[in-house]
C-alpha cells in the first residue's frame, strides 16, 4: 500500500465510524422551544424527484421566492446561478457586454416580482402545469402595497433540477423577448 493510500485510510475509518454512530445513543430530548429561523440559501434546494412535474416545479418556484422573505435583498440579475436556464444565461451574458460598451441600462426591473423595489413584497404559487417531465409553468401572484401582479415563470429541468427559460407578465410577455429586441435596438 502506497503511502498516500494510508493517509486515505487513516481519515477516512474515523469519519465513516462517526457517520455510523451518529444516530446511536439517547435521543435528545424534546424542546417547546420554537426552531431557528433558516438562513435562505444560495439558491433554491432541489425540487423533489416525483412523478408529477407541476408539483415539484411548484415547490422549486415556491423556495425560489421564498429567498424574498425576511428583507432579503435577493435579486436574480445580480444571483442567478440556480435560476435561470442556460439559455438565458448565455442571453444575459450578452448584456451585459451590451451594458460594458455603455449600451444602456437594460436590466430596468426586476423580472420575477416585475417591480424596481421588491420592498414589501407578499407573493403566492397559485398555479402550476406541466406539458412534459421537463417543461412547466408556473404562475406566482406578488403583492407590493396596493399593487398586485402575476408573473408567470416558464421552467425548464436542467441536470434534473427547474430552472427559468422565460419570465413573463401583463406588461412584459416574454423577458428574453425584451432582451432580445433591446440587444438588436442597440445593433
Amino acid at each position: 500500500m502506497t503511502r498516500s493510500a494510508v493517509a486515505v485510510f487513516a481519515w477516512a475509518a474515523p469519519v465513516a465510524a462517526a457517520a455510523l454512530l451518529a444516530g446511536c445513543g439517547p435521543k435528545p430530548a424534546k424542546s417547546d422551544a420554537a426552531p431557528a429561523a433558516a438562513t435562505p440559501a444560495a439558491a433554491p434546494a432541489a425540487a423533489p424527484a416525483d412523478a408529477d412535474p407541476a408539483a415539484s416545479a411548484k415547490v422549486w418556484a415556491t423556495r425560489l421566492y421564498s429567498r424574498y422573505d425576511g428583507g432579503s435583498d435577493f435579486n436574480p440579475i445580480v444571483t442567478r446561478d440556480g435560476v435561470w436556464d442556460p439559455a438565458m444565461l448565455a442571453l444575459m451574458a450578452k448584456v451585459d457586454k451590451a451594458q460594458e460598451a455603455g449600451d444602456g441600462a437594460i436590466f430596468d426591473f426586476e423580472p420575477l416580482c416585475a417591480c424596481q423595489d421588491n420592498g414589501g413584497m407578499t407573493w403566492r404559487v397559485t398555479d402550476a402545469s406541466a406539458s412534459s417531465p421537463d417543461k412547466a409553468e408556473v404562475t406566482v401572484t406578488r403583492v407590493i402595497g396596493s399593487d398586485t401582479g402575476e408573473v408567470k415563470l416558464s421552467l425548464v429541468k436542467v441536470n434534473g433540477d427547474w430552472r427559468i427559460h422565460d419570465v413573463g407578465t401583463k406588461d412584459v410577455g416574454s423577458y428574453s423577448g425584451l432582451l432580445t429586441e433591446a440587444l438588436s435596438d442597440g445593433d
